[in-house]
């Protein structure tokens, strides 16, 4: 099972945030409770379907859509990642080419 942990500063208040791939999908915590406002707030920028390396579109429930968003997106200003496992998805890439 891949997790992303993350830690940085949301409305001015420190926020960990786990995320893990499970069978029934994304689990979700903040601060370790499932909280109904961050929540509603992480999957409204998940479903905002960043592109990753300017391109590529992941799916909204991948671990790669999770990492882009908590990278640049969820927090105030940049956070520390921890990713634990395989996230799975493969960004297309070949030497010399342009997607």
């Amino acid at each position: 099972m891949a997790r992303i942990i993350a830690n940085g500063i949301r409305y001015n208040m420190p926020l960990e945030v786990i995320c893990e791939q499970t069978d029934e999908g994304l689990k979700t915590t903040f601060n370790g409770v499932d909280d109904n406002l961050f929540r509603k707030s992480f999957t409204d920028e998940l479903e905002m379907r960043y592109p990753v390396a300017g391109t590529f579109y992941p799916e909204v429930e991948s671990l790669t859509n999770v990492l882009e968003v908590l990278r640049f997106h969820f927090f105030d200003d940049e956070p520390t990642i921890q990713v634990d496992g395989d996230i799975g998805e493969e960004i297309p890439y070949e030497d010399d080419m342009i997607y």
